[in-house]
């Protein structure tokens, strides 16, 4: 259990990543701090850090539509549709109108048991790419 932290910044971890690039497959490492930001003020502690929540979102959306896909390798129709319809739902909730049309077209087939590889591969590239930082 964390202890109330004092007014400021205080590194309580640190973070490392090991993946590998899309490109070409080369191991890549990310070392990062975790730095929790103690206030006082009640008003301040209630906020929420915008560009955490649109990233924490973006990677809900990813983890739905892997998760569809995941079902539908395992022949889980219904579970690759609920996947499905909940990305949908949230990239609606984001504004992403175009990707949600997508993607519920995606689940529309899966119900019908048919499947568009050309929309799946769309729907990957464009999942993935949610995951790149925005430029704004």
């Amino acid at each position: 259990m964390l202890r109330s932290p004092a007014e400021g910044a205080s590194e309580i971890a640190r973070l490392t990543l090991h993946g590998e690039t899309l490109h070409d497959g080369a191991p890549v490492s990310v070392n990062a701090p975790v730095i929790l930001h103690g206030v006082t003020d009640p008003v301040l502690a209630q906020a929420a850090n915008d560009a955490v929540q649109d990233a924490i979102q973006r990677v809900a959306i990813y983890r739905e539509e892997r998760r569809a896909q995941h079902a539908i390798e395992r022949g889980e129709d219904e579970a690759a549709t609920r996947h499905l319809q909940a990305a949908t739902r949230m990239l609606r909730r984001m504004g992403a109108q175009s990707l949600a049309a997508e993607m519920e077209a995606a689940a529309s087939e899966v119900q019908a048991g048919t499947r568009s590889l050309s929309r799946t591969k769309r729907i990957k590239a464009a999942t993935r790419r949610l995951g790149r930082p925005r430029t704004e």
